[in-house]
């Protein structure tokens, strides 16, 4: 059939042009119209494609035309000044998977600019402009609201905000039961002392020789067990392990080291230190520019941990969740929060005795926002909340 209409067309065309055009001619053009066809296709394929696009159904109805970034902003923030759902900020900036993993940094005092296309597409891009040691109004004539602009800074802005989730980005959060055994340990001292500090110095076996002696190391022990309530084969209650959470204790510094014992000086103590604790190679600093967006795959999770000491939680507190590297989790991901339906016992209106169960609907309480990736474990910061957050929480793509 396709054939067919391609041959008519072929045809028409010849006639129209007074048979100038040879069939052959004419194949020739729709191969080279399949090829621009196909390399604007493999361009889509780059960015965002136009199914994906955002639309002016999805920017705020008080959205600026022009924001400048203001020390103190997070890239957060900014989306929800655009956007109804700010999760969709890389479609936005029309990030293609590459632009994703390494993101362009955003400065106080760069003004950024709402557009939008023949087809009602929207875009945020930079203008180009930089407002230094200025404070006060943009210029006039502008759309968008007023803002005042503090001083420029060279610090770029972080996704969320490092106060909220600073300490979690600079220590060892979850340990496997693998490492934790293998780890190595402290099995004594230069006094013999039982409670260890700062300026004592430790002996520690099974730390590999890797030529760095200015290495800082971490010191720290388990903590509590991060457990997925589930069932075993005979349907019989059983929770899974999927790690256990260090407690930072405190750093070290190699001061001599060799192929079975390594001399170490504790540098800071944030809680006694003992003999049988473990130390590891503080990690490298994570960066905070990762993009907010919805996971590419389905994730089906729950809230695993809250906070020590407390039953609920709310906006801007981190809490753990039962998914990871494992299941395509990555830092940025934003996740819906649904409580469970409860179950009901409903009675049958012609027979009171009889009832039912009847599970209610999920309901969506909250967004979170995951920052730090482990292989089976995640943490998130609660971006915001309609009701407090509990464990058993569901955690699905928003």
């Amino acid at each position: 059939m396709k054939a067919f209409k391609f041959n008519t067309l072929v045809l028409l065309l010849s006639l129209s042009l007074g048979g100038a055009l040879s069939f052959a001619e004419a194949k020739k053009i729709k191969s080279d119209d399949a090829s621009t066809s196909s390399k604007n296709s493999d361009s889509a394929d780059e960015g965002i494609s136009s199914e994906n696009a955002v639309g002016k159904r999805d920017i705020r109805p008080d959205a600026p035309t022009e924001y400048v970034v203001v020390k103190g902003d997070t890239l957060w923030g900014i989306a929800k000044k655009f956007l109804k759902s700010p999760w969709k900020w890389h479609q936005l900036w029309n990030m293609n998977k590459k632009q994703i993993k390494d993101p362009h940094w955003i400065y106080p005092g760069e003004s950024l600019v709402l557009e939008f296309d023949g087809y009602g597409r929207a875009h945020l891009r930079k203008s180009g402009k930089r407002y230094k040691n200025f404070k006060g109004r943009l210029p006039a004539g502008r759309l968008s609201p007023h803002v005042r602009v503090d001083l420029t800074d060279d610090e770029a802005i972080p996704t969320i905000s490092p106060s909220e989730i600073g300490p979690f980005l600079s220590k060892p959060l979850v340990i496997n039961l693998g490492e934790m055994n293998t780890a190595p340990k402290i099995i004594g001292s230069l006094d013999d002392r039982v409670i260890l500090g700062q300026g004592d110095t430790v002996y520690v076996q099974g730390l590999p020789n890797n030529g760095d002696e200015d290495q800082i190391l971490q010191i720290y022990r388990p903590g509590r067990a991060l457990k997925l309530k589930g069932f075993n084969e005979d349907g019989e209650p059983e929770d899974k392990i999927l790690g256990y959470e260090a407690i930072h204790l405190g750093d070290a510094k190699i001061r001599k080291q060799s192929e079975e014992i390594t001399s170490v000086e504790i540098i800071r103590a944030k809680q006694e230190i003992m003999k049988g604790d473990r130390l590891i190679p503080a990690p490298k600093v994570i960066p905070m520019n990762y993009v907010p967006r919805a996971p590419d795959q389905p994730i089906q999770a729950e809230i695993i941990a809250l906070p020590e000491g407390v039953a609920e939680t709310g906006r801007n507190n981190i809490v753990a969740i039962s998914a990871g590297a494992s299941s395509g989790l990555s830092t940025g991901h934003v996740l819906a929060i649904h409580r469970r339906g409860r179950v009901v016992k409903v009675e049958n209106d012609n027979n009171p005795e009889e009832k039912k169960a009847v599970k209610l609907p999920d309901e969506r309480v909250g967004l979170l926002m995951v920052f730090r990736v482990f292989d089976n474990v995640s943490y998130g910061l609660v971006m915001g909340s309609e009701r407090q957050i509990q464990i058993g929480d569901r955690l699905l793509q928003p």
